[in-house]
């Protein structure tokens, strides 16, 4: 009798268990979402935590979606999510965690939008699809005490560096001073790094090259890495003491809670005259091939005389490549070598310095003022589709390098035909 009563009992028992498995299994997938921390200041990371649950295990990761809010950089981690075990009602789940990085580009109170998560998972041995809302989420960004508002460097620690190529003495007209600042952040991203001023110098011609943008794991724990490196190069047009300002970083320490200033001090230097050297041709020539010209004449008078330095036919010789490197056909040039290549990301930055070379030294180079200028809906198409590409976290224009650049070059000849029609015929229609 004992023995029926037990062997009842453990039957009971498995029949309650199978009935609590079938629960679990019927009940359907879950989705959280949280912000941490839910509170911080203008450029200071947050992020966006979403855990999926099933009552039985997934079969493959979960789909995403692409969030957009505004005011806020949103950055998915496009790392591999983190595995999730939680006992739900005596019943195990599994799943995982996924996080987005937001960055609040302005104060206020922001919110999640409405989105869709797609869970793949296992139900009675088979594949289910299906698709669940993302929670709402809120999150808030303030301002810093002590700032009026404005771009803002939010980082766990911040060096500004530089170096300056050659050593700046002995230096003489038609020369070239590269100075390159390097900015390094921890807990940010290169994309939110500021752009460092270049400053206009009387008597100096500035050559920008376009910004190097890296960011780097920690190590060993330590908060990610991000890197900013800006050169530019000077051509010296004639003998006088010049300086370099100074260059300063206004930030706001996380760990400390502070704003705090990066700098890299001035640079001091005296430029003297070269004989061998008119300072007058240096930056008439530097709009040209001409620079060339000049480099080949100055070997062929050693040659030829052997009465020429040869410091300065060296110091000419660097001048003239440095200005043709930087003239407006080898920037033309290096942007039609990037859509070539393909990469969206080297394509803007040659796009963005040739229009910088083209534009008039008081303006800013923009894609829409050129795009107005070119009168090209297609050329407008093409650029909205690559900073889409690269920026925006929703679908964007179909664009290719091809067409960007056949739209480019189709501009580009356009507009120097009109300059070509303006300087032949100055005084314009008289009766306009």
């Amino acid at each position: 009798m004992t023995t029926c009563i037990r062997g009842l009992a453990l039957l009971t028992l498995a029949h309650l268990a199978c009935f609590a498995s079938a629960a679990s299994a019927a009940s359907g997938p879950i989705v959280r979402a949280r912000i941490q921390p839910e509170d911080v200041v203008v450029g200071e990371e947050q992020r966006l935590v979403v855990d999926v649950l099933v009552p039985t295990w997934l079969l493959g990761a979960p789909r995403l979606p692409e969030l957009e809010i505004a005011g806020v950089i949103v950055i998915a981690s496009g790392e591999a999510g983190v595995n999730l075990t939680e006992s739900i009602d005596g019943a195990t789940w599994s799943g995982v965690s996924n996080e987005y990085a937001l960055y609040a580009q302005r104060s206020g109170t922001f919110r999640t939008p409405q989105a869709r998560v797609g869970v793949r998972y296992a139900r009675d041995g088979a594949p289910v699809d299906v698709e669940l809302s993302l929670p709402p989420a809120r999150f808030d960004a303030r301002w810093p005490p002590g700032h009026a508002g404005g771009p803002l460097l939010a980082a766990s620690s911040v060096e500004l560096t530089q170096t300056v190529e050659p050593a700046p003495d002995g230096l003489r007209v038609g020369d070239a001073l590269r100075r390159t600042v390097v900015l390094r952040a921890e807990k940010t991203r290169s994309m939110l790094l500021p752009e460092l001023e270049v400053a206009r110098v009387d008597g100096l011609t500035p050559y920008r090259d376009t910004p190097k943008l890296v960011d780097r794991p920690g190590r060993r724990g330590a908060p990610p890495l991000a890197e900013r490196v800006e050169s530019t190069s000077w051509i010296l047009e004639r003998p006088a003491t010049y300086e370099l300002p100074a260059i300063e970083v206004v930030w706001w320490n996380v760990v400390e809670a502070r704003m705090e200033t990066a700098a890299v001090p001035s640079i001091s230097f005296s430029v003297a005259a070269n004989p061998a050297l008119a300072a007058g041709a240096v930056k008439s020539s530097a709009e040209s091939h001409a620079g060339w010209l000049i480099a080949v004449v100055a070997i062929a008078l050693v040659v030829a005389f052997r009465r020429v330095d040869p410091r300065s036919v060296r110091r000419r010789t660097v001048a003239a490549l440095e200005r043709a490197r930087h003239s407006e056909q080898a920037r033309f040039g290096a942007f039609v070598r990037a859509t070539r290549e393909g990469d969206a990301r080297k394509i803007l930055g040659a796009l963005f310095a040739w229009l910088d070379r083209r534009s008039p030294a008081d303006e800013t180079a923009t894609i829409a003022d050129f795009v107005v200028e070119s009168s090209s809906p297609e050329l407008g198409g093409q650029t909205d589709g690559l900073e889409a590409s690269l920026f925006s976290r929703g679908e964007g224009p179909a664009w290719s390098p091809g067409e960007l650049r056949r739209e480019t070059v189709a501009a580009r000849r356009r507009a120097r035909r009109a300059e070509d029609r303006r300087s032949s015929d100055p005084l314009g229609p008289l009766n306009p």
